[in-house]
């Protein structure tokens, strides 16, 4: 993949429509925020998915968007 230079995952974690990540001292952000309670990230979600993209090696960004 990286011949090809598609092993970049580029996640925009929360956007103008939805705050879904839990921030520690800020879980009401993601409560409100997230289109639904079932559709948030939590840290370990986060540190599970950062592991996986290493594991098959994909580097990884995070982008916060704020409009």
């Amino acid at each position: 993949m990286s011949w090809v230079k598609i092993n970049h995952f580029h996640w925009h974690v929360v956007d103008s429509q939805s705050f879904a990540l839990v921030v520690p001292g800020f879980e009401e952000l993601a409560q409100e925020g997230a289109y639904s309670a079932e559709q948030i990230y939590t840290s370990m979600d986060v540190e599970d998915i950062v592991s996986y993209a290493a594991s098959v090696c994909l580097s990884s960004t995070f982008h916060q968007t704020y409009c």
